[in-house]
């Protein structure tokens, strides 16, 4: 029963059926968001490149005033993301915040991230286009 010493309310997110991330606070905001946007290239809309979405599962801990993220990916067409709200003694552990560092560690963090998710991608044999 939620409210017995230890318990949190938690996300559990799955991504086309495999667990990515339970993540929980014990103060705090917990927030699940799932971009989709449109980039005009042109006037005729191209779905093989016009478009980018992706899905971010991050947080605020008010006990440190630290922004923290548990998962972070691009999206293709046909991509299912569940959300389960659950009550959990313990959530996984947040990647470190990136609030702490430098602008260009930020952006290489990003950078390396966006790779290793194509990578990822080309090793599953999922095309790196967009388009369905």
């Amino acid at each position: 029963m939620f409210g017995q010493k230890n318990q949190m309310i938690a996300y559990q997110v799955n991504l086309n059926g495999k667990p990515v991330a339970t993540a929980g606070l014990a103060q705090g905001v917990v927030s699940a968001i799932a971009n989709w946007t449109f980039i005009p290239s042109d006037v005729a809309f191209d779905p093989a490149k016009d478009w980018h979405a992706s899905f971010s599962l991050a947080g605020l801990d008010n006990s440190t005033r630290e922004h923290l993220h548990w998962f972070r990916t691009n999206l293709r067409v046909g991509d299912e993301i569940t959300l389960k709200l659950v009550e959990v003694d313990a959530a996984d552990i947040p990647t470190e915040p990136l609030s702490n560092k430098p602008i260009e560690e930020i952006k290489r963090i990003l950078a390396e991230e966006f790779q290793q998710s194509q990578r990822a991608e080309q090793a599953e044999g999922r095309p790196l286009s967009l388009a369905p």
